[in-house]
């Protein structure tokens, strides 16, 4: 604080002091009402605080709870956020098996798709070698059915040539019982009524024999007389059965049409496919040259003339149509000749007729060209 001065006078120190207190009591107001002032303020702010601190206590609160919330959340997540890795590896274990079994799957359906079309070539193939089988038995059938009437027909050919044969035989021995009893006038025999009734009698003796076999004992005293004109008559005999046999041949071919087969006759039509299928069927083979007869180059022989006359064909033209028809012309004039040998050749063109079939197969598979589609 300040010295108070020096005063001249009592006076003067009142006046002094006077002054002195009004300035302070206007201090004193001044700063009192600075107080009051701010004590007002101070209330003011501290219901101002005090709302701001309920308010901030709220909200504190509120935050609080959210905070608490949050952190549930939080850990729900976390929990989740684990359950979803776990899940998540399980998944790519899974995805990765699923890709190898894809892979495994695509290859094992490539493989598939393969044997798929390894499957249908070998079902078109199978189709188509059924086909050809078809084809081939049908063709089979047909040539079965052409070679069975071929061998009927041959068969009943044969019955008749061996009734003609018999014929011929018995026109020999008529000949020869004839010539024993005709006297010879030019060269030429003229027959009596003797004669006559000696034929019919031995006729009838020869045909109460069985194949019409002249008894013995009626050849027994003109053996030595007959021998010379039997020759002669027995050739010119056998000459004309022969020229019968062909005219026969060739009035009984397959070219005709009233031609009947076990009672069904063939229409021209039917009987020229059938020629026509056999035809190409031996020229597909090369066979078209080998089982033509070597005398006649026919596929059906017409030629037939004594083994004599003939000249002997050679073996490699002559052995399938041999094997093929059951003997040469040869075979058949010897048989002319006797009746047992006669005999036997007819059962063995049956036989061989019979087993045309099987020759004709086998032949086709030993051929070289078998291989080949018909």
């Amino acid at each position: 604080m300040e010295s108070p001065p020096m005063f001249n006078s009592v006076e003067d120190e009142c006046r002094y002091w006077k002054e002195r207190s009004k300035q302070y009591h206007k201090e004193w107001t001044d700063v009192k009402q600075e107080y009051d002032e701010f004590v007002e303020q101070s209330r003011e702010m501290e219901i101002e605080m005090d709302a701001t601190l309920d308010q901030k206590q709220s909200i504190i609160k509120d935050l609080t709870a959210k905070l608490t919330m949050f952190e549930r959340e939080n850990e729900s997540l976390k929990l989740k956020l684990d359950s979803h890795g776990i899940e998540m590896s399980n998944m790519e274990k899974q995805l990765e098996t699923v890709k190898k079994d894809r892979d495994t799957m695509k290859v094992y359906l490539r493989q598939l798709e393969q044997k798929n079309d390894d499957l249908e070539r070998a079902h078109r193939i199978l189709n188509e070698s059924i086909e050809n089988f078809e084809k081939m038995l049908d063709q089979a059938y047909e040539k079965n059915a052409l070679l069975e009437l071929e061998v009927d027909e041959k068969g009943l050919l044969q019955e008749k040539l061996q009734r003609l044969m018999d014929e011929t035989r018995d026109l020999k021995q008529e000949l020869n019982v004839k010539s024993r009893f005709t006297p010879v006038v030019n060269g030429t025999s003229i027959p009596t009524a003797s004669d006559t009734n000696t034929v019919n009698s031995s006729m009838n003796s020869s045909a109460s024999l069985p194949n019409g076999i002249v008894a013995n004992g009626d050849l027994v005293n003109h053996d030595n007389t007959v021998a010379t004109r039997a020759t002669s008559i027995s050739v010119n005999a056998l000459n004309g059965s022969l020229v019968n046999k062909n005219e026969y041949n060739q009035q009984h071919s397959l070219k005709n049409p009233e031609n009947q087969l076990n009672g069904n006759s063939m229409n021209p039509s039917s009987r020229t496919t059938a020629l026509n299928i056999v035809a190409d069927m031996l020229r597909k083979l090369n066979w078209d040259k080998a089982l033509l007869c070597p005398e006649c180059e026919k596929f059906r022989c017409v030629c037939e003339r004594p083994a004599t006359l003939q000249p002997p064909p050679s073996a490699s033209e002559s052995s399938l149509f041999r094997r093929a028809f059951g003997g040469s012309s040869s075979s058949v004039a010897t048989s002319a000749q006797s009746t047992p040998s006669s005999d036997c050749s007819s059962s063995g063109g049956l036989n061989a007729g019979s087993n045309i079939f099987k020759r004709f197969a086998e032949r086709m598979r030993n051929s070289p060209d078998a291989s080949l589609p018909l």
